[in-house]
């Protein structure tokens, strides 16, 4: 459903990745394929809050982590209210950003991965 606030949840695990730098996440105000927020959390241990706009990636927060490994699950979610996102990993505020000029003011939500295998548990989607 398209909605303006969305606080996205899931647990995730990977099962396998194939190579450096891969990573499973949240994705949130999907308009397409080119304009979407995304959280990223990487198995060079690292979490960040992203943003494609015409297809060009900004970064907007980011943050190392504890070791991201296979089989482990991670609960993450991410908070859309107006222009604030919030990124929480295991119930703690990891990440933070205000973001104005983005197109994204509504869309979808749903999660996503990078040559990853990676599965997803208690998905849900809140509209505030």
């Amino acid at each position: 459903s398209h909605s303006t606030n969305q606080i996205i949840r899931a647990r995730l695990r990977a099962t396998q990745f194939n190579g450096a730098d891969r990573w499973f996440g949240l994705i949130g105000r999907y308009v397409d394929a080119q304009n979407y927020y995304y959280v990223t959390l990487r198995n060079s241990d690292q979490i960040s809050l992203k943003k494609l706009t015409n297809g060009a990636v900004t970064t907007l927060d980011t943050a190392a982590t504890s070791p991201v490994t296979t089989n482990t699950w991670y609960d993450l979610r991410l908070d859309i209210v107006g222009t604030k996102l919030r990124v929480y990993m295991n119930g703690l505020l990891t990440l933070e950003a205000t973001d104005s000029s983005s197109p994204h003011t509504a869309g979808r939500a749903g999660v996503g991965a990078y040559k990853t295998a990676a599965e997803a548990d208690d998905f849900l989607v809140v509209q505030p």
